[in-house]
């Protein structure tokens, strides 16, 4: 897990705390992982939790905990896929709705 604490500076002043929160780069988020984070109390703004759209004021500290990544254990499928159409270079499949196309987090199997 990796620990932050941020100071807002004057020029970041007025911005939403998710935005703000996306674009520290020592962080490397993306704003939809600090939203998570946020929706989780993962980040406390002046020690407490804050919603995502909270504006900042200079000198506001933004703390918080990264989790560190989990690694997924992606292992083959046997999942019948019809081929419409497959050469040396391309491959057609009519993929069925709701399938995902690839794993991730919430979806760590039955995908395309």
């Amino acid at each position: 897990m990796r620990r932050f604490s941020i100071s807002v500076e004057s020029e970041d002043a007025g911005k939403r705390l998710d935005k703000w929160l996306s674009e520290q780069e020592e962080l490397e988020l993306t704003r939809s992982s600090a939203v998570r984070l946020i929706e989780e109390s993962a980040v406390k703004l002046n020690g407490i939790t804050a919603a995502k759209n909270k504006i900042l004021s200079q000198g506001d500290v933004v703390s918080g905990d990264i989790p560190e990544p989990v690694e997924l254990d992606v292992q083959p499928e046997d999942i019948p896929i019809e081929v419409v159409y497959e050469d040396d270079d391309l491959a057609v499949v009519n993929k069925p709705q709701g399938m995902v196309v690839h794993p991730a987090a919430g979806n760590p199997s039955g995908t395309l």
